[in-house]
């Protein structure tokens, strides 16, 4: 198919159209200066097009990036070249192993990559797709890859977000990064509130962004907020981190 093709034969053509046209961006990008540190790693888990990979480099020591789709890992390879961006032909869960990932299909036949999930509770029901196909990928838990110096987590996994924290909970537990994860519903039954309940069991406070302001979670309507709104992204800072919080608030 003709992504496919595009992907592999022009992978910085379409990440430049992609840059300069703003596709991908989010408000959340904005505050990624102060959820990065500048002497600490950041983690891209779903690194998909490397939008947010591209602006963690610009505030981070080093980037890992996850993506186990090969043709977005080819091309993310290609597109960062510089020694302090790491691209890992990983999905994050909380198992190591091989897993079915399926990538939706439009109905033109092209892939819907963005899409892509190893969630097996995510229906991948949306209109623009035609079915999926299905693929062996290999799964690591994050505590195993013993990464040094996690400073922020960037998580947008269509639905397979708990699995990636429960994998996780030790680097957590060590390094207390602050984080940027989506939620969404549609995607895992509940999966916005069970978000919520993990980050009030270990110690973390939950911030969404409307109009460019910060909120707290305790504001958040999912009626509302998710189902109208369709807002679906989640910041989360450690109650400790002091310096961090204050400097959220000034968006608040």
């Amino acid at each position: 198919m003709l992504i496919r093709v595009l992907y592999r034969k022009f992978p910085k053509l379409l990440f430049f159209i992609r840059k300069i046209t703003f596709v991908n961006k989010e408000a959340e990008m904005q505050l990624l200066p102060i959820l990065c540190h500048d002497q600490m790693t950041s983690l891209d888990v779903g690194a998909k097009f490397g939008m947010y990979t591209y602006r963690l480099s610009q505030y981070s020591k080093k980037v890992i990036a996850f993506e186990p789709i090969k043709d977005l890992n080819i091309a993310l390879s290609n597109i960062f070249q510089k020694a302090s961006v790491d691209i890992m032909p990983l999905a994050l869960s909380g198992t190591s192993g091989e897993v079915s990932m399926r990538t939706p299909l439009y109905k033109s036949g092209n892939p819907c990559y963005g899409r892509s999930t190893i969630e097996e509770d995510n229906p991948l029901e949306f209109e623009e797709i035609n079915g999926w196909e299905e693929f062996t990928i290999q799964t690591a838990r994050l505590d195993d890859l013993l990464i040094d110096n996690v400073g922020f987590i960037k998580i947008d996994v269509e639905g397979h977000e708990q699995a990636v924290l429960d994998g996780a909970l030790l680097t957590i537990q060590k390094y207390k990064p602050a984080f940027l994860i989506e939620a969404n519903n549609s995607h895992s039954e509940s999966a916005i509130e069970k978000l919520f309940h993990w980050a009030e069991d270990n110690g973390y406070l939950v911030f969404f962004m409307n109009d460019n302001r910060i909120f707290p979670s305790s504001k958040f309507d999912v009626s509302y907020h998710h189902h109208q709104l369709n807002m679906e992204n989640f910041i989360l800072i450690h109650d400790s981190d002091t310096q961090r919080l204050q400097k959220l608030a000034l968006f608040s």
